[in-house]
């Protein structure tokens, strides 16, 4: 697969990513922490998830707007992102545990994000991602005057 593919599959990836994690938190009810208290999908608890949802949704597409748009910082926060995912899928795994169909899903999604992780630390493809973002901030240079 080309440098540049792999760089948007993993910004696409990271968005689906984050709308899935929305979906499983409003229909299936997953639970997770925030600040040492667990939030449940549950009607009382609407405006902590649609707040957390939304937090969600708009920290994935600015992660990977940074990353296709190669930004200096976009490989960087690419990286946090799917690591924190990683552990997240983990976390939810163990939550799950009981229901099959959810815990083959947050497998996939598991060895998915590690891969795209392991791929984005090949040499090749940090190396063109750098190269494209030095491309860029000189154009922008160029363009700012």
């Amino acid at each position: 697969m080309h440098k540049r593919g792999i760089i948007n599959l993993t910004a696409s990836y990271i968005i689906v990513d984050s709308l899935l994690r929305n979906a499983a938190i409003w229909i299936f009810g997953l639970s997770f922490s925030i600040g040492g208290t667990f939030v449940i999908g549950e009607a009382d608890a609407w405006g902590v998830n649609l707040a957390t949802s939304g937090a969600m949704t708009l920290c994935s597409v600015v992660t990977a707007y940074l990353l296709v748009t190669y930004h200096k910082w976009g490989l960087m926060v690419a990286k946090v992102w799917l690591l924190l995912s990683a552990c997240l899928n983990g976390y939810a795994v163990y939550l799950s545990s009981h229901n099959i169909q959810l815990l083959v899903a947050l497998f996939a999604s598991l060895f998915i994000a590690l891969w795209m992780l392991k791929t984005l630390e090949l040499p090749a493809v940090k190396g063109a991602y750098k190269a494209i973002a030095d491309l860029h901030t000189q154009l922008w240079g160029i363009l700012k005057g």
